[in-house]
């Protein structure tokens, strides 16, 4: 299926969606595919109110606004976000669950992704 569909399925059968994903075997390109994209797609939707911020308040240029969250969204946060990941991992470990490494990265960035079109129409 296109990523589009995937994305608008995973709304009303995210397990279905993320069992087709975990079939198609360990594939670290596309997860991580899947992390820059939704970092990328919550970077744009943050455009809106950067501009509304920075024609408030003249002191900070939009460039720089621009600048910084494309340093945060695009360098920093996925590092945090496989950092979050490994530790959801570590923690279902310990709860019983049977998953393994590439299974938490995938969980946590898919639902990153499918969440993209709610960062979409807030921004």
């Amino acid at each position: 299926m296109g990523l589009a569909t995937d994305i608008l399925r995973s709304w009303r059968h995210p397990r279905q969606v993320m069992s087709l994903h975990l079939a198609q075997g360990i594939r670290e390109d596309r997860v991580f595919m899947y992390l820059m994209l939704a970092c990328f797609l919550i970077y744009v939707s943050q455009w809106p109110g950067l501009a509304r911020d920075a024609k408030l308040d003249p002191a900070t240029p939009l460039e720089m606004r621009l600048g910084g969250a494309l340093f945060a969204w695009i360098f920093m946060v996925p590092l945090v976000l496989y950092l979050v990941a490994a530790l959801s991992r570590i923690v279902a470990r310990l709860f019983g669950g049977h998953g393994n490494w590439y299974s938490a990265r995938l969980a946590l960035f898919w639902s990153l992704l499918a969440a993209t079109p709610l960062w979409l129409l807030n921004g």
